[in-house]
C-alpha cells in the first residue's frame, strides 16, 4: 500500500515500517521506534506487555500496521546526519526551528561583514593596486 502519489520522492517524516533485513518480525516496532527517536527494545516490550495484557486489540492493531505502513525505502537519507535531522524534526520541532534560526543568523552575520568589506573603498583600492597596470583600461 502506497499512499503517496506517483514520481513524488518519500516523505522524511513519515512513519514507515522497517525493511525486511533490519525487522525482527514485519519491521512495525522498530519503524515506530525510529519515527518516536527512541530505542526498539522499549517499543518491543510495550508491545510484548500489550500482547500479554491487551492480546486481541495488540494484534489487531499490529497487523493493521504492517498493512497500512509501507517499508521505509532504502535511500530515503543520504547520512545519519540526515536522519537524525529529520528525527528532531519529527520529536522535537521546536528545538529545529531553533537551530536552524540560530544558523540562519550566523550566515546572516557572516554576509554582512563579507558585504561591508567588498563594497568598502579600501577594497577597491585594493584591487586596482593588485591589477596589472593600475587603473588603466577600467574606463
Amino acid at each position: 500500500m502506497n499512499g503517496r502519489p506517483l514520481n513524488a520522492p518519500p516523505s522524511r517524516s513519515r512513519l514507515y515500517r522497517r525493511p525486511g533485513n533490519e525487522a525482527k518480525i514485519a519491521g512495525v516496532c522498530g519503524g515506530l521506534a525510529d519515527y518516536l527517536g527512541i530505542n526498539a527494545s522499549l517499543v518491543r516490550c510495550c508491545a510484548l506487555l500489550g500482547l500479554f495484557f491487551f492480546t486481541l486489540p495488540t494484534l489487531i492493531g499490529y497487523f493493521v500496521l504492517v498493512w497500512a505502513l509501507d517499508e521505509r525505502p532504502q535511500d530515503l537519507f543520504e547520512t545519519d546526519e540526515e536522519k537524525a535531522f529529520w528525527r528532531s524534526v519529527r520529536v522535537e520541532p521546536s528545538q529545529t526551528v531553533s537551530g536552524l534560526a540560530h544558523k540562519f543568523r550566523t550566515l546572516e552575520l557572516r554576509l554582512r561583514g563579507i558585504e561591508a568589506q567588498v563594497t568598502s573603498p579600501e577594497f577597491k583600492m585594493d584591487q586596482d593596486l593588485r591589477r596589472p597596470g593600475g587603473d588603466k583600461g577600467r574606463r
